[in-house]
């Protein structure tokens, strides 16, 4: 007999796993299309996106054997669907979940060209956001029925939440990718070089980043008001003549973007009114098959325009947000390489014709080094904030939803109503979810170490000590002498990440099972040493072949200098080594104003979090976490658990002493990172209150730290969210029996 539950666990089980391994989007589709028809034991299947303009595009199709040019007929009526300019059984599966078994007669039609039907049943795919798509499933012998309806919308959303799992992880790899893109020209401008190569780099990654066809670097003369142009790529010879050379009055839309100061963007040059004073221009434009154009002012850092980056299409287009800020970080680079060009240029002329006023040029070269030193922290701190962007996104957004998932497994099927073989599949599952839940926590924790952010350098080395010793096997001694936690976060960053780096040298290539950091505090300086007794190397040679070891100590060197201070080696064959880090303990530059990841979270308990009446005898439970998703989870997997009822919701550490202090509960499950106010200053506030609440801390970080801080607090217990359903529901219950 048909069992629909152990159909659908199958299913959801293979989407799920098959999500974690599929490498694109289009893979993943086909494979959710393939179990959509075979739990539905349909013949044909459809599973297709909403794009960016509200068209249906196909992700997966069965039968691709099917006549070519009527696909291609079925594909247009598809698309045009979503707009609600044609009314078929594929546009009423993007508005609702339905089924029909004579599909011909049916109201809604069978798109003309469209291979035969008998059967068909087509559910949209709905996420937070919206529509992003419709599954459907035809031919099923004997048609369908309600049943089989329920099973494709069981099915829909794990395919939703299997193709948003993936599109964020594409998203992030492009991230990753364009970032480090970015970082290397970013690492291109400390050290000298040919600027115009260097221009034409940054000219090649703006159009990569924006999809252009063509582009063009302009330099900007402000005493002429005249436009040269010194990088271009892709444009016509009729293009570069008419505004290789030109007045900045002659060229429309570069004209009008060094007027205002801001970016100009014309979306189809045959439409703007740019060009009505100026039909030459325009007729350049379209002569050199340009029909979309953007300008971005090129700033120097005391806010004079130094010149232009311009990106061309050949199709109508309007780049959008993300793209114009990734253009920005670009136009920032691109001015600061003409900025120290010119830089350079000056520098020359002055030294040949002030050579003998040797007091005024030794001068102008502590300024330039001050500015190197600053360019140099300007890096270090960009690199650091991507860093905690990077962590905070995979934090808060990847880590929490596999969290949310995890407690939602369990919500499928009543645990009474499963068998064992069941049961080992859905604790599988639960295996494989904490296991991405630590692969990405530690990917986090790489890329910005908590510990660092919230307690200083010297609880970051601690740290990092302890992983060395259990992941490496290197037992590492940590010893400080007065307060060596510098005034600078981008300093401590800094030194953080060189020490690593060290103890990593020793694990490589020492030889040796133990290593020691001292870290000391003189006046204004702060001295870290990382020695060992291994094999040793010769420093000369090897900083001058730059070999594997070499080339690491290098580039620290290199760091380290730009920031003013210093690095000595101190090494020998068979004697060891012993690396020395000098550096200031401030910066003269602060992080940019505005800068910040906290959003503000209102004060009052919105609508769908207030309190709630329960019945006797249950243990209250006040949820307290700021992702919805998660809250969710959590009380889907008390919604079936006997003795357990949420009684309140909250979003912030505020509402939670708020509703903590009306509904009394007996149990809050408190979040430590939240906006407003944290679970850590949530919990004293309401132990303070002595309602005899007993709050249990939840949190993705499991280290001792911040442990210690919500015991400390007044949490009873502390449970670390990718840990599995079973242990919170034990932690309840101990903490309730004392």
């Amino acid at each position: 007999m048909f069992n629909r539950h152990e159909v659908l666990i199958t299913a959801i089980n293979r989407i799920f796993l098959e999500a974690l391994t599929c490498e694109t989007e289009e893979q993943l589709g086909r494979i959710c299309l393939s179990v959509a028809e075979q739990a539905t034991k349909s013949r044909f299947g459809f599973l297709g996106k909403v794009d960016e303009t509200g068209k249906l595009e196909d992700l997966a199709v069965s039968n691709p054997e099917q006549d070519p040019c009527r696909m291609a007929g079925r594909r247009q009526c598809r698309s045009q669907a979503q707009a609600g300019q044609l009314h078929d059984l594929y546009s009423r599966g993007l508005k609702e979940a339905f089924f029909t078994n004579q599909p011909n007669a049916h109201p809604d039609n069978v798109p003309a060209g469209h291979p035969q039907l008998h059967a068909f049943m087509g559910v949209p795919l709905s996420s937070n956001d919206g529509v992003i798509g419709m599954v459907a499933v035809g031919n099923r012998d004997g048609g369908y029925s309600g049943e089989d309806l329920q099973v494709l919308k069981d099915l829909a959303g794990a395919i939703v939440q299997a193709l948003v799992h993936k599109r964020t992880e594409q998203a992030l790899a492009n991230e990753l990718a364009n970032n480090k893109r970015l970082q290397e020209i970013s690492a291109r401008l400390i050290p000298e070089g040919d600027v115009d190569v260097l221009l034409t780099e940054i000219l090649k990654a703006a159009l990569d980043f924006l999809n252009a066809d063509m582009g063009s670097i302009h330099l900007y003369d402000s005493l002429a008001s005249q436009l040269r142009i010194i990088a271009q790529h892709g444009l016509k010879l009729s293009y570069l003549k008419f505004f290789e050379r030109g007045k900045a009055d002659t060229c429309c839309v570069c004209g009008t973007a060094l007027e205002s100061g801001q970016r100009t963007v014309v979306p189809d040059v045959n439409t703007s009114e740019i060009f009505a004073d100026n039909p030459p221009s325009l007729a350049v434009l379209l002569k050199a098959g340009v029909r979309a154009v953007q300008s971005t002012p090129l700033v120097s850092r005391s806010g004079q325009i130094l010149g232009l980056i311009s990106t061309h299409w050949r199709q109508p287009h309007e780049p959008g947000q993300r793209e114009l800020r990734l253009l920005d970080t670009l136009a920032r680079q691109a001015a600061d390489a003409i900025e120290r060009q010119q830089t350079q240029v000056a520098l020359l002329q002055s030294h040949e014709r002030l050579e003998q006023r040797v007091v005024e040029r030794t001068l102008e070269l502590q300024i330039r080094a001050r500015q190197l030193q600053r360019l140099a922290l300007e890096l270090s701190q960009a690199e650091e904030r991507e860093h905690e962007r990077i962590a905070e996104i995979l934090h808060d957004d990847l880590q929490q939803y596999l969290s949310a998932l995890k407690f939602r497994l369990w919500d499928l099927l009543p645990e009474e109503r499963m068998d064992l073989e069941l049961k080992q599949k859905v604790a599988d599952l639960e295996g494989l979810i904490h296991e991405s839940i630590q692969k990405i926590r530690r990917l986090s924790h790489e890329l910005s170490p908590p510990v660092l952010k919230q307690n200083g350098l010297v609880a970051a080395l601690n740290w990092l000590s302890r992983e060395i010793q259990e992941k490496h096997g290197l037992n590492v001694t940590l010893s400080t002498q007065g307060e060596v936690n510098p005034d600078s976060a981008t300093i401590a960053s800094v030194l953080y990440r060189a020490v690593r780096e060290l103890l990593f040298n020793v694990i490589k290539h020492a030889g040796t099972a133990s290593a020691a950091v001292e870290a000391v505090r003189d006046g204004k300086w702060i001295r870290i040493s990382v020695t060992d007794q291994g094999k040793g190397f010769d420093p000369e040679n090897c900083v001058i072949e730059k070999n594997d070891a070499g080339f690491g100590l290098f580039s620290l060197r290199e760091r380290i200098s730009y920031l003013g201070g210093g690095l000595v080696i101190k090494s020998a064959l068979g004697k060891g080594c012993r690396v020395e880090l000098t550096v200031e303990t401030s910066v003269p530059l602060k992080l940019p104003s505005g800068i910040s990841t906290t959003q503000r979270m209102p004060l009052a308990v919105p609508p769908g979090l207030q309190a709630q009446k329960t019945g006797q005898g249950k243990i209250r439970i006040l949820l307290v976490d700021d992702h919805t998703i998660m809250r969710e989870g959590l009380a889907n997997l008390f919604k079936g658990k006997e003795g357990f009822e949420v009684v309140a919701q909250a979003a912030n550490g505020r509402q939670a002493v708020q509703l903590a202090a009306e509904v009394r509960p007996d149990i809050i499950l408190m979040d430590v990172s939240m906006p407003v106010m944290d679970g850590i200053e949530a919990t004293a506030q309401i132990s303070r209150l002595q309602t005899g609440t007993r709050i249990i801390g939840l949190s993705m970080h499991d280290d001792d730290e911040t442990r210690e801080k919500m015991l400390s607090a007044g949490a009873s217990a502390y449970i670390y969210k990718a840990a599995p359903a079973g242990e919170l529901i034990a932690a309840i219950k101990q903490v309730i029996s004392g």
